[in-house]
């Protein structure tokens, strides 16, 4: 109500200014056109006019008007003035008129403003406003002619009875007014406490509805854990078949961390292992990653996170955020969390995976799965090594643990394909012990196999090196298969090996057994254009030496038909 009160002071402040404009130049304007001869008159209405305007405008900047009491004092007095003046108007003046519509005016504002409608408060006003009615009727009754009395309190009369029946009729209307906002308050009432239920039931609903929300994610959860728990039984039946149908230890460790990407969806899948679990003694490093940087600098200290791990003796090592920081090959990538699992065998470790995902809570699951993920390697190493030592036994010579003369069928018949198909050289070296039999009737049998033994070493050394395969072709004699090499790339590797198998002496107890052996040599396509008779060439080869003094290497040549004829 206050905030309604200054805004109404506001209004009427701008009122005034236009009601003392319209004052002033009603004044000049009565005298200019002579409907007043009274010149003092007019100059002093105009200067009160004036001063109060100037009043208004100040006392209204300066705030004093937020005092009601003062307000109505100097409305009161402002009334008082004007009722005076009133009194020596003339009565055929135009201004008489403008005056009694601005005192009627500034009456009304008396009452109404800042009454809150209060009909007390309304009442008192209208009784002071009785003090500047009776100074004009006095005034105007000592100063009028006696003939116009009974025309200006008529007048006077009229101007009252509708300021009081405009002012009963703006409390009427303010009545009307506040019964229809009270029963709009009523309404209003009413309508929030239907809300207020409204909402309560809202609320109920809203609650339900989280319940249900909440029982739906957790349902949702559960669901998502049973897939995921499938999709990793699933994996695990498919890393088990596979395991029992192959026996490739690398291709099984890379269907294991292919299995782990899919099903997981990590940001790292890393093994590395050291060259026991290989039958060729070299270590095996996978990384499966998006991240190339951190491939990089993983390939780099794989070796030595491995070896520290060991030292560690741990079998699982989980590292979450700042944990993190001391992992070099982590760098800049997002990686929040990563897990360390030990791969052991008979109480071995021979290998570690790392495991690593940009979710702090990756592994808040467990790594169960990661776990029987590795037990089924475990298991498909011991498989596979059970595995190839069977099939050494069956291929490789038990005395010389090289391949024996049936193995070297598929070997060769292989080799020979694949050099007939691209056209590439093939070399094939057969040789035998010189004298072996006097080795055997002089040293003894034991001594002839310690011969035997050392001899297939070298040969094994030299394929090894070279690419090729050594075989156990007979008794004493031996095979040398050189893919990719024709003769003359093949010659000094021969020599070089023949001298090594000369100047190596065998020690049987307290003696030395000298060693030399007869080599024969053919090559395909440039001596030989069969691959099939590429042995029997070089065994012709061999026997041509050893009737020319053993001891020798012979290239395969016609004079080796020469003697057969």
């Amino acid at each position: 109500m206050q905030d309604i009160t200054e805004k109404l002071i506001k209004n009427y402040t701008v009122y005034h200014k236009i009601f003392y404009v319209f004052m002033v130049l009603l004044t000049v304007l009565s005298r200019v056109m002579k409907f007043t001869d009274n010149t003092p008159v007019c100059v002093t209405f105009a200067t009160v006019v004036f001063v109060f305007a100037l009043l208004d405008s100040v006392f209204y900047h300066m705030g004093v008007f937020k005092n009601m009491k003062f307000l109505t004092t100097f409305r009161l007095i402002e009334i008082t003035t004007y009722s005076i003046f009133v009194s020596f108007v003339p009565y055929e003046g135009v201004l008489l008129v403008g005056m009694f519509m601005i005192l009627f005016l500034l009456a009304l504002e008396f009452i109404i403003l800042g009454s809150h409608y209060d009909k007390g408060t309304i009442l008192v006003r209208k009784m002071m406003l009785l003090i500047p009615m009776f100074i004009n009727l006095c005034l105007s009754l000592q100063f009028r002619r006696e003939t116009f009395w009974f025309c200006y309190v008529l007048v006077l009369a009229i101007f009252v009875v509708t300021l009081l029946f405009v002012t009963e009729l703006l409390e009427y209307s303010n009545d009307a007014y506040e019964a229809y906002y009270t029963q709009l308050l009523l309404e209003r009432n009413d309508i929030q406490d239907k809300n207020a239920k409204l909402e309560e039931y809202q609320e109920k609903v809203k609650n339900v509805n989280e319940r249900v929300n909440y029982q739906k994610i957790e349902l949702a959860r559960v669901v998502n854990d049973l897939e995921q728990a499938n999709r990793e039984i699933e994996s695990q039946t498919e890393i088990m078949r596979y395991m029992a149908s192959s026996f490739d230890i690398n291709k099984n460790i890379n269907v294991i961390v292919d299995a782990i990407m899919d099903v997981k969806n990590p940001k790292l899948c890393a093994v590395y292992m050291d060259g026991a679990v290989n039958s060729d003694n070299r270590g095996i490093c996978i990384i499966k990653t998006n991240y190339a940087s951190m491939e990089r600098r993983l390939r780099k200290d794989f070796e030595k996170i491995y070896s520290d791990f060991a030292e560690s003796r741990k079998t699982t090592e989980l590292l979450v955020g700042d944990e993190l920081k001391e992992l070099r090959f982590i760098g800049e990538t997002n990686i929040k969390s990563l897990v360390k699992l030990a791969m052991i065998n008979d109480n071995k470790q021979y290998g570690m995976m790392l495991i690593a995902s940009d979710e702090e809570n990756f592994f808040e699951k467990g790594i169960s799965y990661y776990e029987t993920c590795l037990v089924e390697y475990n298991v498909s190493v011991k498989s596979t090594k059970l595995y190839l030592q069977t099939q050494d036994m069956a291929r490789k010579d038990g005395l010389t643990q090289i391949y024996n003369r049936v193995y070297f069928g598929q070997l060769f018949a292989a080799a020979a394909e694949e050099a007939t198909k691209k056209q590439q050289p093939l070399s094939v070296a057969l040789f035998d012990i010189d004298k072996f039999k006097n080795i055997n009737d002089t040293y003894g049998h034991l001594a002839g196999d310690k011969v035997i033994k050392m001899v297939a070493s070298i040969d094994d050394k030299f394929a090894r090196a070279h690419g090729g395969f050594a075989c156990r072709y007979g008794g004493e004699e031996f095979l040398l298969v050189l893919p990719g090499y024709d003769e003359t790339q093949a010659l000094p590797i021969l020599e070089e090996m023949h001298k090594e198998i000369q100047t190596t002496i065998v020690q049987y107890d307290d003696k030395k057994i000298p060693v030399n052996v007869c080599i024969g040599l053919s090559a395909y396509p440039t001596i030989c254009r069969d691959t099939n008779i590429l042995v029997n060439r070089a065994d012709k080869s061999m026997y041509y030496g050893k009737k020319n003094g053993r001891g020798r290497l012979v290239v395969d040549n016609p004079a080796v038909d020469d003697m057969q004829s």
